[in-house]
């Protein structure tokens, strides 16, 4: 299964670094430094643990650029970027998923697919090993 992940901030980069330990993953951002961190596996966070994946693990794992190539043949798309919200008109601000060339409306940020989700995260090795599940 392809597994597509927009936004490598914390949120992206945890899930970017557990899934493709059994798929593969393409993770998009528009920060292009962090982009070649990521391909030369230094995190671009601190963080022990996905330093720790990203130098001890086989991922099957590649962080890129070009929006149109990263949703080419997804299976599955995790949108991670942030999403300020916003008290004045009690909405969230989700401009920054229009930024990574995900084409959208409110139903596709509805997520229907909780039980396909929460069965690939418990096949993770890592999750397990720390008892996390």
């Amino acid at each position: 299964m392809k597994i597509t992940i927009a936004g490598t901030g914390y949120v992206g980069l945890s899930s970017a670094m557990l899934l493709p330990q059994n798929h593969k993953v393409v993770a998009l951002n528009i920060i292009h430094e962090k982009i070649e961190q990521l391909n030369n596996k230094i995190s671009p966070i601190t963080d022990t643990e996905i330093e720790n994946l990203l130098a001890n693990k086989d991922l099957n794992f590649t962080a890129i650029l070009d929006k149109e190539l990263t949703y080419k043949d997804a299976d599955f798309v995790i949108i991670a970027t942030q999403t300020d919200y916003d008290n004045t008109n009690s909405h969230f601000n989700t401009s920054s998923v229009g930024k990574m060339g995900f084409n959208y409306n409110s139903q596709t940020l509805v997520l229907n697919n909780w039980k396909l989700i929460e069965k690939e995260i418990k096949s993770c090795d890592f999750l397990q090993h720390r008892g996390d599940i």
